[in-house]
Parts: structure tokens; sequence; C-alpha cells
């Protein structure tokens, strides 16, 4: 994708490749960067199934969630992080409870439109 000649946008699995690498980086910092990787996790999912999203882009997220999904579930690690992870992954993995959680108003914050006043 070339925005303007001599400039280019990262692509969709560039962006996703950061963003969940950035909230497994988090995790591993303790409960609030399990909550902020959480927040990353659910806001993907609530982003893959907005309505006026491409397609072919909700279906890349779906199936980036899907394999991060698969790898937390993996984890064998001990501890809050190991049942974070294995929570997590679980939670990805069910299309019910995930559309549950991503609808909750309580699990992810809404951020106001526009830029912050100030």
């Amino acid at each position: 994708f070339q925005s303007e000649p001599g400039y280019s946008a990262p692509n969709v699995n560039t962006i996703l490749y950061r963003l969940i690498s950035h909230a497994d980086d988090m995790a591993k910092r303790g409960s609030v960067g399990r909550r902020i990787a959480t927040t990353i996790a659910l806001d993907l999912a609530r982003t893959s199934r907005e309505q006026t999203l491409s397609r072919s882009i909700g279906l890349q997220i779906d199936g980036r969630l899907s394999t991060w999904a698969a790898e937390l579930s993996e984890s064998r690690k001990r501890g809050a992080q190991g049942d974070w992870a294995r929570g997590l992954g679980a939670l990805l993995s069910d299309r019910e409870a995930l559309d549950i959680a991503i609808n909750d108003e309580n699990l992810l914050p809404k951020v106001p439109p526009g830029s912050p006043i100030g």
C-alpha cells in the first residue's frame, strides 16, 4: 500500500504483530501490564467486528487473534502470568464469551472523540 509517492504505510500484519508483541511484553510486567494486554486483545476483537472495517482486514485480525489465543492457551507458566495467559487464550477462543466481553462497557474504556483538551 502506498499512501503517497515515497511514503508507505505498514500493512495490517505488521501492525498486528507490533500490537500483540507489545501486549505480551506488557503482560510480563505484572498485573497492570496484564490489564493493558487484555485491553489490547479485547479492543482488537472489537475492531475486527466494526461494520465499517474492510471484511478482509477483520478476517486478518480474527486470524491473528486465533493464533495468539492458541499460543496463550499453551502457556506453561505458573502463577498469575500463566493463569492470565491461559484465561485470555480461552476467552479469545470462545466466540460467544468474547462477544459478551467486548460488549461489556465496564471492560473497555471509552475514548472520547477528538483530541484531548489542554
